[in-house]
C-alpha cells in the first residue's frame, strides 16, 4: 500500500487488493477511506480472517459467488499458466494439481478454505447473499433479478434484458474491460483469461485421486 493519492478520483468500483494507481501504489484498500462514493462496489478474493472484525458489526451487503471448486481448480490451472507474474506454469494438470494444490501453494490459498470461511459467515447473515456460478449459467435472467431483489433496485424488464446481454460470457469474453486483453501481467500465448465458461470442465481433468481428494475436502 502507498499513500494518499492528489486529488482521488470517486471510484465507485474497488478491487480490494490490487494496485488501482501505479504512479502512486495504491491499492484498493486505501481508496475505500478515501473515495467520497455513497455507495461502492467492492471486489476480493481475499480470506474471510482478513475482513472478518470489519464486517460482523456493519450492515454492507455482501454477494459471495461460489463454483464448483473443482472447476475453480481448473480455472486456477489455466489461470497460473497464463499469468507471467506466478511463472506462467509450464506442466500438466496433474503436476498443477500435486504440486500446487496439494501443497497448498495456489496464489489465493486453499480454494475449499476460502469457500467454507465465506460460507459460514454469510450463511445466516440476513445482509449477505450466495450465489452460484452454476444456477447463474442455468438462468441468467433470474439469476439478475434475485441480486436486484438483494440490493432493493426495482429493474425494469428491458433493464434487466440490458444486463443479462452484457454479462453473458460470449459478451464479456468479447469487451477489452473484462478479457485482460491488454493486460501486460498475462502471456499471450497461454491461452485466453476467459477461457471456456462452462461448468463440469473437471471430468476432462481429474484422476480418480484427485477427485478422491476433492470429496473429503467439500
Amino acid at each position: 500500500a502507498g499513500g494518499d493519492i492528489p486529488n482521488p478520483p470517486d471510484y465507485k468500483k474497488i478491487f480490494l487488493e490490487i494496485p488501482v494507481d501505479k504512479v502512486h501504489q495504491i491499492c484498493g484498500a486505501d481508496l475505500i477511506e478515501q473515495t467520497t462514493q455513497p455507495s461502492r462496489l467492492i471486489k476480493t478474493h481475499l480470506p474471510i480472517e482478513y475482513l472478518r472484525d470489519s464486517l460482523k458489526n456493519c450492515n454492507a451487503k455482501i454477494i459471495q459467488s461460489i463454483r464448483d471448486p473443482k472447476d475453480t481448480l481448473v480455472s486456477s490451472y489455466y489461470f497460473h499458466k497464463l499469468n507471467q507474474r506466478l511463472g506462467c506454469f509450464t506442466g500438466a494438470w496433474h503436476e498443477f494439481f500435486e504440486e500446487l494444490v496439494l501443497t497448498n501453494t495456489l496464489y489465493n490459498g486453499d480454494i475449499y478454505d476460502f469457500i467454507e470461511s465465506w460460507f459460514e459467515f454469510n450463511e445466516n447473515r440476513p445482509e449477505s447473499l450466495i450465489i452460484t456460478y452454476e444456477e447463474m449459467k442455468e438462468d441468467l435472467h433470474k439469476a439478475v433479478q434475485k441480486i436486484a431483489k438483494f440490493l432493493n433496485k426495482q429493474l425494469s424488464e428491458e433493464t434487466i434484458g440490458r444486463i443479462v446481454d452484457k454479462t453473458k460470457f460470449n459478451s464479456m469474453r468479447k469487451d477489452d474491460k473484462f478479457n485482460m486483453t491488454n493486460v501486460p501481467n498475462f502471456k499471450a500465448s497461454g491461452g485466453a483469461f476467459m477461457r471456456k465458461g462452462v461448468t463440469g470442465d473437471w471430468e476432462n481433468h481429474f484422476n480418480e485421486n484427485e477427485l478422491e481428494y476433492c470429496k473429503k475436502r467439500f
